[in-house]
């Protein structure tokens, strides 16, 4: 298993390069259903029925804070209509919205809820890295050849690694949706551990020629890789080329919103 340095944010800072903008803020949710708005929100069929369940909401953040463009990502069981609860509860939920450089940027929250028998319920916001492709960044100077490319690449983000290394964080232009990647890191099946994606460039800004340190990782790429695509520059205005995409897939903290995803058709 991969011990991350905080991930991609620790090593962000590069090596020698100029200094960077404001680091990304995520999304922090600031106002919550109360527990009234909740029980009433409850399915009265399975109140009355005493079945519990789960939900999962992905949501637009406006500017304003508010949630806007939420879509049913998962429920279970299905058909008791806890889906259709959850998105009843979005008017209710204020988010304040992430910024880069002092500027508001695109978010798509995750609203997970746990329904109980009796008529509570309970809400999780899950926290970044939430998503695969969240964490990346562009990384540069390792070696030629593959194998030694990728080796060097892990060992950039081992706890103690062996050599300086030059990693900017990167923030996609185009990206698998929420759904996308929560029903690919549910067909991959893995559970724990960690894992790295290293890709090269492709001049339109897609990715190519990517190796992983699983199997598992190698699935997720071909069920969702094609849908990345890189602005140009890193977060910090230096060239993604010559150097290389990297996408860190923390299991532990992926797959538990995975488990109730929407399947596949």
């Amino acid at each position: 298993m991969i011990v991350l340095l905080g991930a991609i944010a620790a090593l962000a800072a590069g090596s020698g390069s100029a200094p960077a903008p404001e680091s990304p803020a995520m999304a922090v949710p600031v106002q919550y259903p109360t527990a009234e708005q909740l029980a009433d929100a409850y399915p009265r069929q399975a109140v009355a029925d005493r079945i519990g369940g789960r939900s999962l909401m992905a949501c637009a953040i406006k500017p304003d804070g508010t949630m806007g463009a939420c879509r049913t990502v998962g429920e279970e069981p299905r058909g008791r209509g806890f889906g259709e609860a959850t998105l009843a509860l979005k008017r209710y939920f204020r988010v304040k919205p992430g910024t880069f450089d002092h500027m508001p940027i695109p978010f798509t929250e995750l609203v997970e809820m746990t329904w109980t028998p009796g008529g509570g319920a309970a809400v999780n916001v899950p926290q970044a890295p939430y998503l695969f492709g969240r964490e990346a960044a562009v990384i540069s100077g390792l070696p030629a050849p593959s194998d030694a490319a990728l080796s060097a690449a892990v060992a950039c983000f081992a706890a103690h690694p062996a050599t300086r290394c030059n990693v900017r964080r990167l923030t996609w232009q185009e990206a698998p949706s929420g759904a996308e990647s929560l029903v690919a890191v549910r067909k991959s099946g893995r559970e724990q551990g960690t894992d790295l994606v290293l890709c090269d460039f492709q001049t339109d800004g897609h990715l190519a020629n990517c190796q992983t340190t699983s199997d598992a990782a190698s699935a997720v790429m071909r069920d969702v890789g094609a849908k990345f695509v890189a602005p140009g520059v890193a977060d910090d205005g230096f060239p993604t080329e010559p150097g290389r995409a990297v996408l860190v897939l923390e299991w532990e903290r992926l797959y538990p919103a995975a488990q109730i995803a929407t399947s596949p058709p």
